[in-house]
């Protein structure tokens, strides 16, 4: 699948409108310490948002947001989508 990835030369991407799905993979490498950084996905009418985020042992966890979700099973209390990323110092990740 990692050939169907097409770059994104937009610093802010709009995929319009559209009833089918959109992946997105990108890489976060962090160059200082652990950080927390939050992901905000700014478009609150999007139906279904997930972040697979890769564990250590293989597989994924997966975050849900959407305006489908009911608020209080929003990862992070906020009107637009957000995803908290725990990232560790020296170890890139890919989303």
């Amino acid at each position: 699948m990692a050939d169907r990835y097409v770059p994104v030369l937009e610093e802010r991407p709009n995929f319009g409108y559209t009833r089918g799905a959109r992946w997105l993979r990108f890489s976060i490498d962090p160059d200082g310490g652990a950080a927390r950084l939050l992901l905000e996905v700014a478009m609150p009418s999007l139906d279904q948002v997930d972040l697979y985020i890769p564990l250590r042992g293989g597989g994924y966890e997966v975050l849900h947001a959407g305006d489908q979700l009911p608020w209080s099973a929003r990862p992070v209390a906020h009107r637009n989508h957000v995803f908290p990323l725990d990232l560790r110092a020296g170890i890139a990740v890919t989303y």
